[in-house]
């Protein structure tokens, strides 16, 4: 079911996905070809990567990113993923309130 939404997924402008909300939670899908423009968000959101391979700026440390890494991302902590390959994929979960944990 995952391989199907991330085909939908490239034949879309966005390059993220929603597969699931409810109340604080939101999963979505990420496949990013050409940038990370990405903003820093109002909730915590944790990502676990199926594919490919990225770096990801995290509050300005850098973290290599391989299939079935975990990883926090903190709200409103700037953060983003670079130097992905051409199967990057990856699940990306938001949850809790908005404004949340901060560092």
């Amino acid at each position: 079911m995952i391989q199907k939404k991330l085909r939908l997924l490239a034949n879309e402008e966005g390059s993220l996905m929603t597969l699931f909300e409810h109340s604080g939670l939101s999963v979505k899908v990420s496949k990013l070809e050409k940038g990370d423009l990405q903003e820093p968000h109002d909730q915590n959101e944790v990502y676990l990567l199926f594919s490919g391979k990225s770096e990801l700026l995290n509050g300005g440390e850098g973290m290599d990113f391989y299939p079935s890494n975990f990883l926090l991302a903190l709200t409103c902590v700037e953060h983003r993923f670079e130097n992905f390959n051409d199967d990057f994929s990856a699940l990306a979960i938001f949850y809790g309130s908005k404004g949340g944990e901060k560092p």
